[in-house]
C-alpha cells in the first residue's frame, strides 16, 4: 500500500476499513449536528478523492459485505433494484423516448418474471399433490432466481417400479438433482434416470447399487456431479459424502 510518500507491505490475510468525513467539519447529514461548511466548501473537500476511489469502496461495502450475511438473496435484488433505478435515470437524462421504451422493457420483464413464478408455483403444488400417494418421496422447488421444480427425493422401501412409476409423474421434467437412499433401488434405477433426465447432481445412498452401475453412469453423465455415499470408488471425479443425507438434515 502505497500513502503519500511511505509504502507499506502487509500480510496476504488482513482486512483494510476506510472511512471519510462528508465534509470538512464532519457533521454533514448528521440529524444531531449542523454543519457549517458551505456547498463551495464541501465541493472543494470532496473534489481531492478521485471519482473512481470513491465509487470503488463504496461498490466493496455495498455490495461485498451483505453478501456475506444470511440475506445474501435480498442483497442481489437490492443491487439490481439500485442498478435499474441508475440506469433509467440515465437512460432519462440522454432521451426521454429512450427512457419510456427501456421502463417499457422492464415492466414487460417483470410481467412475464411473476408469471414464471405463479406458473412454476402452480405446476409444484400439482406435483406435490401426486407425490404425496407415494411415502418417502419429496420434491422441492427453487423460485429465485430462476423457479423451477429442481429436487427430487427417494427416501427408503421405493422400489425400481415404484420409482419408475413416479418418474412418469407429470411435472417432473425439469428436475435437475435427484436423492436416492432407498435399499429397495438397483442397478436398474440409473438405467431408469438414464433415459429420462439430464442431472447436474445425483446424490446416491443404495446398498444394491453397484460400483460399476455408478461409474457407467458417470461416464455416460460426466457433467454431473455424482456423490456416492460413503463410497470409495478410486475415481477423482467422484465427490464423495460422508455426512447424513441431505434430506435428513
Amino acid at each position: 500500500m502505497v500513502l503519500s510518500l511511505n509504502t507499506i507491505t502487509f500480510p496476504a490475510d488482513f482486512m483494510l476499513i476506510a472511512a471519510l468525513n462528508p465534509c470538512p467539519c464532519g457533521f454533514r447529514g448528521d440529524p444531531r449536528r449542523k454543519c457549517n461548511c458551505s456547498p463551495q466548501q464541501v465541493e472543494k473537500y470532496m473534489s481531492k478523492i478521485s471519482g473512481r476511489t470513491t465509487l470503488r469502496n463504496t461498490l466493496y461495502v455495498v455490495i461485498l459485505l451483505p453478501l456475506l450475511t444470511p440475506f445474501k438473496a435480498l442483497t442481489i435484488v437490492l443491487i439490481a433494484i439500485a442498478a435499474l433505478a441508475f440506469l433509467i435515470h440515465a437512460a432519462f437524462v440522454r432521451d426521454r423516448r429512450l427512457g419510456i421504451a427501456f421502463i417499457s422493457i422492464l415492466g414487460l420483464a417483470s410481467a412475464y418474471y411473476i408469471y414464471w413464478q405463479v406458473n412454476t408455483d402452480l405446476r409444484y403444488q400439482y406435483v406435490l399433490t401426486q407425490v404425496n400417494a407415494y411415502n418417502k418421496v419429496e420434491v422441492e422447488c427453487e423460485r429465485f432466481p430462476f423457479p423451477s421444480i429442481m429436487k427430487l427425493s427417494i427416501e427408503q422401501r421405493v422400489s425400481d417400479s415404484e420409482l419408475n412409476e413416479i418418474l412418469d409423474l407429470d411435472g417432473l421434467a425439469e428436475i435437475s438433482e435427484i436423492d436416492l437412499e432407498s435399499d429397495e433401488l438397483t442397478d436398474a434405477s440409473l438405467k431408469l434416470i438414464a433415459t429420462k433426465f439430464q442431472l447436474r447432481r445425483l446424490f446416491l445412498d443404495c446398498k444394491k447399487i453397484t460400483n460399476a452401475a455408478i461409474l457407467d453412469f458417470k461416464k455416460q453423465f460426466p457433467d454431473c456431479t455424482v456423490v456416492p455415499y460413503k463410497r470409495d470408488l478410486n475415481d477423482s471425479d467422484f465427490e464423495v459424502f460422508f455426512g447424513p443425507p441431505p434430506f435428513l438434515e
